[in-house]
């Protein structure tokens, strides 16, 4: 016989999977009417359920667990301004475009480059598929998370990248502005 509280948990479980289940479905749906092929929807979401690793870093963000004055202090280096420097430098015609058109400040795009992936060099070993699905089935912020998963959707389909390369942080990033 089966202890109670194996019961219950084996209950939360299959509720967990169906909850999953149907929310998957309607983000699959979802991307279809948003113009995303059913061959890049299957190969990118089959067999997908939350990564609970992605979940346990996103609650312990160093940006939100320390001081700003030590995350900056840590992340911030004589050496990354120079580069970043360099770079805004060298991708001065491509950053004015783009300020131009988006109006952003080439020096923001930089300085998040940089802090972000260290000007690309760090772009993470997660499925960026994944990472952004298991955000976006996650609460807490669900809304901004599935549009960025139907961003990458979209990437995908577009041939920009393929599945395979699509690699990014735990949070989706991938490493470029």
């Amino acid at each position: 016989m089966t202890p109670p509280a194996a019961r219950a948990a084996s209950a939360q479980q299959s509720a967990n999977q169906a909850a999953q289940a149907a929310w998957l479905d309607g983000v699959k749906r979802e991307a279809a009417s948003r113009g995303i092929s059913q061959a890049t929807i299957s190969a990118a979401l089959s067999g997908w359920r939350p990564v609970d690793r992605i979940l346990e870093l996103d609650r312990r963000q160093a940006e939100f667990s320390q001081t700003f004055w030590t995350y900056i202090g840590r992340a911030v280096s004589d050496v990354r301004v120079e580069r970043g420097k360099s770079l805004l430098r060298q991708h001065r015609k491509l950053l004015d475009r783009i300020r131009r058109r988006y109006g952003v400040q080439p020096r923001f795009l930089v300085a998040l480059w940089g802090l972000e992936s260290n000007f690309g060099d760090n772009s993470g070993g997660f499925r960026v598929v994944d990472s952004l699905a298991t955000l976006a089935y996650d609460p807490r912020r669900a809304d901004f998370f599935r549009g960025e998963l139907f961003n990458a959707l979209r990437i995908l389909d577009e041939g920009h990248i393929p599945l395979s390369g699509m690699t990014g942080s735990w949070a989706g990033a991938m490493g470029q502005m």
